[in-house]
C-alpha cells in the first residue's frame, strides 16, 4: 500500500519528536552562534516542509508545533536571551527563577522595584549590582526593559573599582590614606550613578511626558453613530472609523501615527485569531481520526475548512504562519 508521505518526511518528524521541549536549536538545526536572519531561514525552510498541509506523516502536526514554538523563542531577540541565560521556556514561569528579574541577593520582582524609592548613588547601585546573584533586570513597563550580565561590562566595572580594595587593604590606614580611598569610592559610584542615568533618562522623560500615541482619539473597526468618519491605514490600507469630531484636531504627523497604531493592532489581532483557527483545525482533524478507527468524512471536512483571518493575512501579503 502506496503512502501519502515519503521516508524522508517521516524522517523529519521523527527527528524533532525525539528531541527535548526545550531543544530549540537542535530542532531547528542552527548553532547558537546563529544570527536572527539565519534563524529565520532555518525555520522558514523547515516550516514549508512540515507543515501538516504538506507533511502527511503520522504526527506532523505535533512536529510542527515544536518547530514553530523553537522559533518563537529564537525569533525573538528578547525571549532568546532568556532562553541562553537560563535554558528553560522564557513564557513558563520557571524561566523566571534566580537570576532573571532578581535584583542581586534580595530578588525582588520587576514589578516590585517599579514601585521601590531609591535615596542614594548607593541604593542604586546596590539595586543593579549588589553581589554575586546580580544578573538580569527586566521591568514589566511596557517598552523597558535592560539586561545587567555578570560580565565585564562598564557598569560592573566601575562599581567594582569603587569596591576592590576590600579586600586587599591594609589593616591600618593612616587618616590622610582613609580619606582619599573614601573619596575615590564616592567618585567612583557618581561616575557608574551618572553613566547609567544617561541610560535611563528617555526612560524617565517618558514617565514625566508621556508619548501622545496615549492622547490619539479611540477608532473602531466598525461604524456607529458616534464612529463616524473613515480613515484607511498607510501601508495596508484597512479601513478604521473615528469620532469626525475628535479628529478635526489631530495633525497629518499624528494622524500617520494613529494609522501605524491601528495598523499593528489589526494585524496582531488576526495573527492570534488565525492561530486559534489553525488550531482548531488541527484538533478536529485530531478528534476525527479517534481511537480505533477514521471518519475520513468528518477528517477532511476539518482538513478542507476555511481560515478566515488566515486568508485575510494572505490577502494582504502577510504570511499567516511568519515563513518569511
Amino acid at each position: 500500500m502506496s503512502t501519502e508521505y515519503t521516508k524522508e518526511q517521516h524522517d523529519a518528524v521523527k527527528r524533532i519528536l525525539s528531541l527535548k521541549e526545550t531543544a530549540y536549536y537542535e530542532i531547528l538545526i542552527v548553532e547558537k552562534s546563529s544570527t536572527s536572519v539565519e534563524i529565520k531561514r532555518a525555520y522558514k525552510k523547515l516550516a514549508l516542509k512540515m507543515h501538516p498541509d504538506k507533511n502527511k506523516a503520522p504526527k506532523s502536526d505535533e512536529a510542527f508545533k515544536k518547530l514553530s514554538k523553537a522559533f518563537q523563542v529564537l525569533g525573538d531577540d528578547d525571549k532568546r536571551r532568556i532562553f541562553d541565560q537560563t535554558g528553560a521556556d522564557p513564557d513558563s514561569r520557571s524561566a523566571a527563577g534566580p537570576g532573571f528579574g532578581g535584583f542581586g541577593n534580595a530578588g525582588r520582582s520587576a514589578q516590585a522595584y517599579n514601585r521601590q524609592p531609591f535615596a542614594s548613588p548607593d541604593d542604586f547601585m546596590n539595586m543593579f549590582f549588589g553581589g554575586p546573584g546580580a544578573g538580569t533586570f527586566a521591568s514589566a513597563g511596557p517598552g523597558f526593559q535592560f539586561h545587567f550580565g555578570g560580565g565585564d561590562d562598564l557598569f560592573s566595572t566601575l562599581f567594582r573599582q569603587a569596591n576592590v580594595n576590600s579586600h586587599t587593604r591594609p589593616r591600618q590606614e593612616t587618616p590622610e590614606e582613609k580619606k582619599a580611598r573614601a573619596d575615590n569610592d564616592k567618585r567612583m559610584k557618581w561616575i557608574a550613578f551618572l553613566v547609567l542615568f544617561v541610560l535611563l533618562l528617555p526612560n524617565i522623560f517618558g514617565w514625566f511626558f508621556p508619548s501622545t500615541d496615549s492622547n490619539l482619539p479611540n477608532f473602531s473597526f466598525q461604524k456607529s453613530n458616534y464612529f463616524d468618519q473613515l480613515h484607511k491605514t498607510p501601508k495596508y490600507k484597512i479601513p478604521f472609523y473615528v469620532n469626525s469630531n475628535k479628529m478635526s484636531s489631530v495633525s497629518s504627523s499624528k494622524e500617520k501615527t494613529m494609522g501605524r497604531k491601528v495598523e499593528n493592532q489589526y494585524i496582531s489581532e488576526k495573527r492570534q485569531a488565525c492561530n486559534y483557527e489553525y488550531e482548531e483545525r488541527q484538533r478536529e482533524m485530531q478528534r476525527a481520526r479517534g481511537f480505533f478507527r477514521t471518519d475520513y468524512d468528518r477528517y477532511n471536512r476539518a482538513k478542507n475548512a476555511r481560515l478566515p483571518n488566515c486568508e485575510i493575512l494572505e490577502n494582504l501579503g502577510l504570511s499567516a504562519f511568519n515563513f518569511v
